[in-house]
């Protein structure tokens, strides 16, 4: 139905203003979308720019799942920075920041890799839920838990409950948040 919604309405050519709590609804049926919290205006945009790039916690959590790496900034080397978080200290690929800054980044889940072996934030395996075309899974790093997306292929995933992996995405997925 969104899709022939969505159809019918760009056919008319007419402005139409939708007011829904779905965010998939949103996204899917809007040129432009205006979020909303409390009723002051978080962000307005495209459904790919809010979401892709969200001004702050409250829009990235409210369209999607997000991960959140924040504290204070230890060292910058290129794309890599070193933090102090509740959770401990990491270091991840993110867009560069001044040493001593405190900074907030959102990562999406889907945009978060999982190897093996290499660099990027270490961590254990500890949940696996296949749902159809996607597996998710949460992984303990340090006193905080990420969740990562990945696409269901053929068979199963090569990673289970209790494996040690590291979790690494480019730097431009790290979303940086202003609150």
């Amino acid at each position: 139905m969104q899709s022939e919604l969505r159809r019918i309405l760009e056919e008319c050519g007419v402005t139409t203003f939708f007011v829904t709590h779905d965010q998939e609804e949103a996204m899917t049926l809007s040129d432009s979308i205006v979020v909303m919290n409390h009723g002051i205006i978080e962000q307005t945009g495209s459904p790919y720019e809010v979401y892709e790039r969200p001004r702050n916690r409250f829009v990235a959590s409210f369209l999607g799942k997000a991960n959140f790496f924040g504290g204070k900034v230890l060292a910058v080397d290129g794309n890599r920075v070193t933090m102090e978080t509740p959770g401990g200290t990491f270091t991840i690929s993110a867009p560069s920041a001044q040493v001593g800054e405190t900074v907030s980044y959102a990562v999406r889940p889907e945009k978060i890799e999982m190897s093996i072996q290499g660099d990027g934030v270490r961590g254990i395996v500890t949940s696996v839920v296949y749902s159809g075309s996607t597996t998710s899974f949460r992984v303990r790093c340090g006193g905080m838990e990420v969740l990562t997306e990945e696409r269901s292929a053929a068979g199963q995933s090569a990673f289970a409950r209790g494996d040690s992996v590291v979790l690494h995405w480019p730097a431009d997925a790290a979303i940086p948040l202003e609150d």
